[in-house]
């Protein structure tokens, strides 16, 4: 699950697709890509949640209100590590 803001515009005639490709710091060649569809947007109370668990388990404390977010839950339909 991902906390993106502010939400993404509608999507193009593909639909809802989505690429995320976080890198470790320490070995910038060993990228993992995940590819996939939005299958549900969680607003409001039910976004805040997830946001608020991801927020405390890596800062210790819930995340701040300032701006609005939404929580894109994600069905992977590909997965790689690496470069090539």
């Amino acid at each position: 699950m991902v906390s993106i803001a502010p939400r993404l515009s509608p999507f193009g005639g593909r639909g809802p697709r989505i690429a995320l490709s976080p890198t470790p710091p320490d070995d910038p060649f060993q990228p993992i890509v995940v590819r996939g569809r939005v299958i549900e947007w969680l607003e409001g109370d039910a976004g805040w949640t997830v946001i608020d668990q991801l927020a405390t388990k890596y800062t210790g404390q819930p995340y701040s209100r300032g701006e609005e977010r939404v929580v894109a839950v994600i069905e992977p339909e590909r997965q790689t590590v690496g470069v090539g």
